[in-house]
């Protein structure tokens, strides 16, 4: 691994590990916020100290993506490894048929799966319609 590539790796890494941190203060916020007394002021200030922070770490990674760091250099690390033909198509396949799973399961229950399915399911038939003859770029 080329040491641009380690770099790129690791900024993913922080960003994705930040984004989690906040959402883990935001819901040790939410969860403290049923209990009473000390806990509750506790739950709720180490939940806000929590989210503050991943938002700190997160604040760098977003002006990376924002000014356009990030994206470029991974775009050179993903032409350096380029996927087989075959990746591409089975990742295809697994978007459509997750999408489908999601789709179902949040059927007459919530948005957000069905959201989130509709979206997978678009993007594997985007893959294929781009590679069919009837495409027209």
């Amino acid at each position: 691994m080329t040491t641009v590539s380690k770099n790129v790796a690791k900024e993913w890494a922080k960003g994705f590990l930040a984004f989690l941190v906040a959402i883990a203060g935001a819901i040790l916020m939410w969860g403290s916020s049923r209990i009473a007394g000390f806990a509750y002021w506790f739950g709720t200030i180490s939940g806000v100290v929590i989210m503050a922070v991943g938002m700190g770490y997160s604040r760098e990674f977003f002006g990376l993506l924002i000014k356009g760091d990030l994206p470029k250099a991974t775009s050179v690390v993903m032409k350096e490894y380029s996927m087989k033909e075959w990746v591409k198509v089975f990742s295809a396949f697994a978007a459509i048929f997750s999408g489908l799973c999601l789709t179902v399961y949040g059927y007459n229950k919530d948005w957000i799966p069905i959201s989130i399915g509709i979206v997978l399911m678009a993007g594997g038939v985007t893959y294929f319609w781009t590679r069919s003859r009837f495409y027209q770029p």
